[in-house]
């Protein structure tokens, strides 16, 4: 169960967080996003993995990188929504609004779609590549370098 709650957590955190972001320009909030992600992950990958998105966790499924079972990848990603859902409601009691699910500005759907599509491709591999945390081998920069790649998504 613990696993779960990890999921969830760390979901509704980034959610808020993202919600939070939206309404600035700034760089440092990009930059807080990438830092956030890291603390998460250094916290919680030794309960649960530090997926936070179940795109990363498909990814690792698909990739059989990590032994995940089906009823686990399914938990996990059932984890993560909720966290999503939770994270946009502590969000509207926060700011007073709802997320925006819209793209803002001169971007189409279409366009906010194929970035959506690159940036969680890039997560999804730099997660594949350097975030088996507990594996022999893997690198203790892990955090590090998936919170970079958040970073990069968000400037």
């Amino acid at each position: 169960l613990s696993r779960y709650v990890a999921e969830c957590l760390g979901t509704l955190v980034l959610v808020f967080l993202l919600g939070c972001s939206a309404h600035t320009e700034s760089v440092a909030i990009s930059l807080s996003v990438g830092s956030v992600l890291t603390a998460l992950i250094y916290g919680l990958c030794h309960i649960s993995g530090g997926h936070f998105n179940p795109a990363v966790t498909l990814a690792l499924y698909l990739a059989d990188r990590t032994k995940i079972p089906f009823g686990t990848l399914v938990g996990y990603m059932l984890s993560q929504a909720f966290g999503g859902l939770l994270g946009a409601y502590v969000y509207f009691h926060a700011v007073g609004r709802t997320l925006l699910l819209r793209p803002i500005g001169l971007y189409s759907d279409n366009q906010v779609a194929a970035v959506e599509v690159i940036y969680s491709t890039a997560l999804c591999y730099v997660f594949l590549n350097v975030a088996l945390c507990g594996v022999p081998g893997s690198s203790p920069h892990y955090g590090f370098a998936i919170g970079s790649s958040g970073n990069a998504g968000r400037l």
